[in-house]
């Protein structure tokens, strides 16, 4: 999936947040340890989305939040990684993809 042009600014960010703070090896073991890993993938990707939210606000960005949910946005992206990298079906990202914007909306 292409990524938009405001993500692709936040991109190198998200992928040094998600290296030096273990959100890959986090999302890797979620997807090994439990039956149904949708759920808790949706709360991390949630959870990082609104830490993201706010570092941003701080930071005075005239790039909007919502770059993080629109199609080739943060969400998007991670999803495809994960499908990439553990051969998953795309309904599984679209499952958690909707608990993301539920933890959001809430």
């Amino acid at each position: 999936m292409k990524t938009s042009k405001n993500f692709e600014q936040l991109k190198p960010m998200v992928n040094k947040m998600m290296q030096e703070n273990g959100g890959w090896e986090t999302l890797k073991g979620m997807l090994e340890s439990d039956n149904d890993p949708s759920r808790p993938i949706g709360m991390f990707l949630g959870q990082l989305v609104m830490q993201l939210s706010q570092i941003l606000m701080e930071e005075g960005s005239d790039i909007p939040v919502s770059v993080m949910l629109e199609e080739g946005g943060l969400v998007t992206w991670i999803l495809d990684q994960l499908e990439i990298h553990f051969d998953l079906p795309s309904e599984f990202s679209d499952e958690i993809f909707l608990d993301v914007v539920d933890i959001i909306q809430a």
